[in-house]
């Protein structure tokens, strides 16, 4: 699997090429919450900040997505150009175009528009099936 650093680690290459790195805040304190934890994001550095992190505190952690193709373990996200109507159509809602996913199967289809598949879950724990082409190998 993976470690999760201290964000303090992050290496430099990432704050200078938009390379794509994951990241989360553990042990915040939220309004009343003493130890929130964020959902991990999957994001890229741009001036002082993260690109895609919603939040209004820095993140605590990261961990560097490994580069590799499509296949079992191998961690994607679902390609920007693929539109929010593509996406209804196969009932997959729109949050989970930035969700880091961890690739379960790979398969093939013998009917319909897409002939290769994939099983995929998301950083909570639900799986999603998602044809091939709409998915890229996060760097």
């Amino acid at each position: 699997m993976f470690s999760w650093q201290p964000i303090e680690r992050l290496p430099e290459e990432y704050k200078s090429n938009k390379r794509m790195f994951a990241v989360i805040g553990i042990g915040i304190q939220v309004g009343s919450v003493k130890h929130y934890t964020t959902d991990p994001y999957c994001v890229w550095c741009e001036g002082d900040g993260f690109v895609r992190w919603p939040h209004d505190f820095m993140p605590t952690h990261f961990f560097e997505i490994p580069t590799t193709k499509i296949e079992v373990d191998a961690i994607v996200r679902i390609k920007e150009n693929i539109s929010v109507p593509e996406m209804d159509k196969q009932c997959l809602p729109l949050y989970v175009r930035n969700m880091a996913l961890r690739i379960l199967k790979v398969c093939d289809s013998q009917e319909g528009e897409y002939p290769r598949w994939t099983v995929a879950m998301d950083t909570h724990g639900t799986n999603w099936h998602i044809p091939i082409d709409w998915l890229e190998i996060m760097t």
